[in-house]
């Protein structure tokens, strides 16, 4: 796929960063409630709250779906797609940053090879 662009109506992927699934209730922000108590004064446990299950789009049967696109000859098997999110940590400092460290290290494999 080297040199190869992805309309946005061309595929499945692209929907899975426009589309947002329904709202839920039990998505909605719920008021704090104040802790409670036990009969022993202790904190009364509560679960912690459910994580939200990956965005994600399925296709079990690629030849079977009309939306997927090929750039070639059609392949059998099924396709995955992951909406994943992430802070990157990379920026120009921490680049830069990178180069020095990488030539010490060079330097320091040099010396151990001597």
């Amino acid at each position: 796929m080297v040199d190869k662009i992805l309309k946005q109506t061309e595929g499945v992927t692209y929907s899975l960063f426009t589309e947002e699934p329904p709202a839920d209730e039990e998505d909605a922000p719920k008021e704090e409630e104040p802790e409670e108590l036990g009969a022993d004064g202790v904190n009364v446990y509560k679960a912690p709250p459910k994580k939200k299950p990956l965005r994600h789009i399925l296709v079990p049967e690629v030849v079977r779906e009309p939306k997927i696109h090929y750039y070639t000859v059609p392949r059998l098997g099924s396709y995955l797609a992951i909406k994943l999110e992430y802070n990157s940590c990379l920026n120009e400092e921490a680049f830069n940053e990178s180069i020095g460290d990488y030539t010490v290290v060079n330097q320091k494999r040099l010396d151990l090879e001597k």
